[in-house]
């Protein structure tokens, strides 16, 4: 188990190496400056996530630290490891552990579907699709973003899971502890 967590913990390292040198090699002034935006997305997309778990709750009648710490909070953020079975379903039981996973996954799939048909076909380039990718905006789904919104695109989405990648892991312990 040890081996596959490092070989794990390597690619991700090699991974962020290989974006970071890519980014880094075109990185300007003009580039730092739209880095707030990426920051922007994140907030918002964390009030989003919360407001629309407030509602899950009120529903669906899903605990309140499952519906928000779990389901919207966790399925922002990419989190397979994190929001389903370590978390949510040792606290909650199996089905809202599945529902956060299912919740992740299609977050991501989602971004995979939605981003180059809205981007292409559409015409609709603003930075906020950003907020589709989650956390997986700084790894995953970050080609997909550099290639139909440029480096500019890219970097802003980079900097989004980048911040949600720093949050989420030590806001949702404390999130699904709520009564």
């Amino acid at each position: 188990m040890n081996v596959i967590n490092y070989l794990i913990a390597s690619e991700l390292f090699v991974l962020i190496l290989v974006i970071g040198l890519d980014i880094g090699s075109s990185i300007s002034m003009s580039l730092l400056t739209q880095g707030y935006l990426g920051i922007v997305i994140a907030a918002t997309s964390l009030l989003g996530s919360s407001v629309s778990g407030l509602i899950l709750h009120y529903l669906v009648g899903i605990p309140l630290a499952a519906s928000l710490g779990g389901v919207s909070m966790g399925g922002m953020g990419g989190w397979y490891s994190l929001a389903g079975p370590p978390l949510l379903s040792v606290r909650f039981g199996p089905a809202v552990g599945t529902l956060a996973f299912l919740a992740n996954f299609l977050r991501e799939q989602l971004t995979y579907l939605l981003i180059p048909p809205l981007i292409v076909i559409a015409g609709f380039r603003d930075v906020s699709l950003v907020s589709i990718g989650g956390a997986t905006s700084m790894d995953d789904t970050l080609p997909i973003y550099r290639l139909y919104m440029g480096e500019t695109g890219g970097f802003i989405a980079f900097i989004n899971g980048f911040v949600i990648t720093m949050i989420l892991p030590e806001l949702l312990p404390y999130v699904i502890t709520i009564k």
